[in-house]
């Protein structure tokens, strides 16, 4: 894992690019923007410290990002978390965990693609 900085307004992930990497929030915020269905970027929310962003993509085989994530304040301080790492940890869990995150996970998508829907 490394550290990665972020500069306030930069774009951090694309709403619909592949992902392959996660970002676990040491200090500052981000906004999560997701297009509505007229286009139009909506907030969904801000996270800061000891939140995660991008983190959905390390599930999937391959996986479009969800969301827009932006940089909010001036420095945005990251660990970034390769999914190879990732994978090689969530295969020690037994395949019965594996399977409820892969179910949460399902939900988690459907309620995304809802929330564009309404906004």
């Amino acid at each position: 894992m490394e550290k990665v900085t972020f500069f306030k307004n930069q774009v951090i992930m694309q709403e619909g690019e592949p992902g392959d990497v996660a970002y676990m929030i040491l200090s500052g915020e981000v906004q999560v923007l997701k297009k509505n269905q007229w286009g139009k970027d909506v907030l969904i929310t801000r996270l800061g410290p000891e939140e995660m962003i991008g983190e959905m993509c390390l599930f999937e085989e391959e996986c479009a990002r969800s969301a827009t994530v932006i940089a909010f304040t001036d420095l945005v301080n990251t660990v970034r978390i390769p999914k190879e790492m990732f994978v090689h940890h969530m295969d020690q869990l037994p395949p019965e965990v594996r399977q409820v995150i892969q179910v949460l996970l399902m939900r988690l998508r459907k309620s995304s693609a809802r929330i564009s829907f309404l906004s």
